[in-house]
């Protein structure tokens, strides 16, 4: 999914049903290669639809270019994996889930789920 189709879908939703919940959070990715924490950016979106109420979380992560795995031959010791991250490149997946009312949890909604 882009940005663009996320912003269309965003629109769309406000207009036709308006939002119950907005948000924007950060979140934790992992450590780079130098040891920075890298965050991820998610918006969450909660409305009430015509299949009840429906939750869109859309999360933006920076590409993973590379992945060094450092270890020791040494007996005992632990090995290390450090991952590269793309400083302008973007990953982009929206997951929609649906809440059910017998255990008020939150089901993700996927293509399985329509299938039977």
């Amino acid at each position: 999914m882009h940005l663009d189709k996320w912003q269309n879908i965003k629109a769309l939703v406000e207009t036709k049903f308006g939002f119950d919940r907005y948000d924007k959070e950060t979140f934790e990715i992992g450590e780079n290669d130098k040891g920075q924490v890298v965050e991820g950016q998610r918006e969450i979106i909660e409305f009430a639809g015509p299949m009840g109420k429906i939750r869109l979380e859309f999360d933006i992560k920076p590409v993973v270019l590379d992945k060094k795995v450092f270890n020791s031959a040494r007996i005992g010791s632990d090995s290390k994996v450090a991952y590269i991250y793309s400083e302008d490149e973007k990953t982009y997946k929206m997951r929609v889930y649906k809440l059910e009312d017998e255990t008020d949890d939150w089901a993700e909604i996927n293509a399985d789920n329509f299938l039977g």
